[in-house]
């Protein structure tokens, strides 16, 4: 019995020291936290360990309302004034220097955020674009985009790949009200042609899994993109995904642990 409950006790903490030391790595965080007014860059994200170059305005200037990202157009025809946020004037590439070396080491990456309508009829929506060109761009669905995610105030939720429809899934929102948005990008390598298995989840459901290759050789920008006012984006989070060995690891001990108790309990 006493060597049970010491073998127990030492899995018990193997499976935490794991988790704990494995576990995603933040790799850039913003919360929006400053005054009301134009968000042209900010100089003081709350977590940017490896210096990736700092958000930044692109298209129509966004706006800070309420420590939220606040989406903003710029004239009356919004289609031709679509705006959004980048990583720098020239676009941080992701795949560089530490912070690529952290993504490929752990199997890929997550985009978070919260996400809060703004309620209004009409074509209006947000999107995340991985695999951008260093320009700005309005249309979400170009073919010089590698991978964009669509997220429409009408409850639909549309991928694009090069420009072509990948999948869309209608109510997969409740138009008006806030969101929990999770991006998830899984890969081993950034080299041209290699395989990201990718998904949406909203509110903690799973939407469109599916794969897509990437267009550019050790070179991946992405950026945030809205395509009329009122959107309001919060709580912005970038990091590597828990490591795959981890999660077998944290899985292959709970279930020795479930297999010793009903010994015990038999």
């Amino acid at each position: 019995m006493k060597f049970k409950q010491t073998f127990i006790r030492s899995l018990l903490v193997a499976v935490i020291s794991i988790t704990a030391s494995q576990a995603a790595t933040v790799l850039y965080s913003e919360n929006f936290d400053q005054a009301n007014g134009d968000f042209l860059a900010t100089n003081n994200p709350e977590v940017n360990p490896n210096g990736v170059s700092n958000l930044e305005s692109w298209g129509a200037v966004q706006t800070v309302s309420g420590n939220q990202l606040l989406s903003v157009t710029s004239s009356a025809t919004p289609q031709s004034a679509h705006g959004g946020l980048r990583f720098g004037g020239t676009r941080f590439n992701w795949a560089s220097g530490a912070t690529g070396a952290a993504i490929t080491a752990a199997g890929g990456f997550t985009v978070a955020f919260d996400w809060t309508e703004s309620g209004n009829s009409g074509d209006r929506w947000i999107g995340w674009k991985v695999g951008t060109p260093d320009t700005d761009n309005t249309v979400i669905n170009h073919a010089t985009m590698d991978y964009s995610v669509l997220l429409s105030d009408t409850g639909n939720i549309q991928t694009f790949e090069s420009g072509v429809t990948r999948g869309s899934v209608a109510n997969g929102t409740v138009i008006g009200t806030t969101h929990t948005v999770l991006l998830t990008y899984l890969f081993s390598s950034f080299a041209v042609g290699s395989t990201v298995n990718t998904k949406v989840t909203v509110n903690g459901t799973d939407y469109l899994p599916q794969t897509f290759t990437w267009d550019e050789d050790n070179v991946m920008r992405m950026e945030f993109h809205a395509n009329n006012q009122g959107e309001l984006i919060d709580n912005l989070v970038i990091a590597t995904v828990p490591e795959p060995s981890s999660a077998a690891m944290v899985l292959g001990g709970l279930g020795m642990l479930a297999l010793l108790r009903r010994r015990k309990q038999g």
